[in-house]
């Protein structure tokens, strides 16, 4: 997958007000680089392995849910927890609302609302 790419990559003791809505990232690197996915892998392991990965129990990565980022995850951090980003995921269930109810535009607003609200609320289990 040729483009650009770019992740960030932090260790949770670098999160401070983690018991308060909005958390602050105090530090932080950026991974970032115009080309193949192969040579992105390679430097996104270098910063994890700046950032102290061999000492974390849990790694989280999130992704857009292009494929090349599950692959590379299973790859590179094979017990990782994998979080769609809630611009694609609220994507994703947008279009199927749209297959689901077609240009039953009330009932596909309301399907889709649901779902969204029950993932906000945290009434879907994982998967």
């Amino acid at each position: 997958m040729e483009g650009n790419k770019v992740r960030d990559v932090f260790s949770d003791n670098m999160v401070l007000n983690k018991n308060k809505p909005r958390h602050i990232i105090a530090e932080k690197e950026y991974v970032a680089y115009l080309g193949s996915a192969e040579e992105f892998k390679k430097m996104l392991w270098a910063a994890a392995v700046r950032n102290g990965i061999e000492e974390v129990k849990e790694v989280v990565i999130i992704g857009d849910g292009a494929a090349w980022i599950w692959n590379m995850t299973d790859e590179l951090f094979p017990e990782t927890i994998r979080i769609l980003d809630y611009y694609h995921f609220s994507e994703h269930v947008h279009e199927c609302g749209k297959v689901i109810y077609g240009d039953d535009e009330v009932n596909k607003v309301r399907w889709v609302r649901g779902i969204i609200d029950e993932i906000n609320e945290g009434k879907i289990e994982k998967q």
